[in-house]
């Protein structure tokens, strides 16, 4: 065996550790005797010698990535073959094959519609501090009517006199308006809501303030919380001028995030108006 050969089978020794060492207990005297055969018929060019070791590494690379991660190996081998079935069964069928991956679209689109209501409406967390310590109350009157609203005159005693609440909040949904002075007009939602409605949600200003009980008073409530896409859509950071709302001025108090219900979160609304 020549030097050369002598430094090819040292090297081809080495390159043998990628393999287990299970597998080199079991094969590596039959390999290297290959090795030693095909260098010795491979000639001794400069072109045979790099074809001879081409050759080797190729296969003893691709041997040892077998025998190192099968499972990996048989993974991927299974879906290329599942993917080259698919394919042929489509190429045999074409209509066929269009018309189930129709379906196949048609069911991701509508599995995916489902979960994103039944994640809003159920699964989402409410856009509030506390929800299972709110509750709504009505007045009753009779027999016939189960669900009064409660007039504006009475709630300020049913607010005096309660006991059984951390903080209560009046909100009326009796209303549009209709935004003008900042572009296109535009109606908004816009329910009116007491002071106390901010802390009853547990809900904090990003900028400015939010009502005061003194603008619960009759005449005193043409003041308005809109939310931050009202505010970067229509009106800017240095924006704090009087804005004109259904022929009346409104002072500009707050920028704030605050959905009322649930209802309101998925339907977006913009304008929350304090009424007296």
């Amino acid at each position: 065996m020549s030097a050369r050969e002598i430094r090819g089978m040292r090297l081809y020794r080495q390159l043998l550790r990628l393999y287990p060492s299970a597998f080199r207990r079991r094969f590596e005297t039959e390999m290297t005797a290959m090795f030693a055969e095909a260098s010795a018929t491979a000639g001794t060019s400069s072109s045979a010698r790099l074809a001879l070791w081409r050759t080797v590494l190729s296969d003893l690379l691709r041997s040892a990535w077998r025998e190192r991660f099968p499972e990996r190996i048989g993974g991927m081998g299974e879906l290329a073959y599942d993917a080259r079935q698919a394919w042929r069964s489509v190429t045999r069928a074409p209509l066929l094959g269009a018309f189930v991956v129709l379906l196949m679209a048609l069911s991701i689109g509508s599995t995916t519609a489902i979960f994103s209501i039944v994640n809003a409406v159920l699964l989402r967390p409410l856009p509030f501090a506390d929800p299972d310590r709110l509750v709504m109350i009505w007045e009753r009157r009779g027999a016939e009517v189960a669900r009064n609203p409660v007039g504006g005159h009475e709630y300020p005693e049913w607010q005096a006199r309660s006991r059984s609440f951390a903080e209560m909040g009046a909100v009326a949904f009796d209303r549009e308006y209709n935004l003008t002075g900042t572009g296109e007009p535009l109606t908004l939602v816009s329910p009116r809501v007491t002071s106390g409605f901010f802390r009853v949600m547990g809900v904090a200003p990003q900028l400015g303030r939010i009502f005061t009980p003194d603008e619960d008073q009759p005449g005193r409530g043409r003041v308005v919380v809109i939310s931050d896409a009202l505010w970067r859509g229509r009106f800017n950071a240095e924006y704090y001028a009087p804005i004109e709302v259904s022929g009346l001025y409104w002072h500009f108090v707050d920028i704030v995030w605050i959905f009322l219900f649930p209802l309101l979160y998925l339907l977006g609304a913009h304008l929350n108006v304090a009424g007296a």
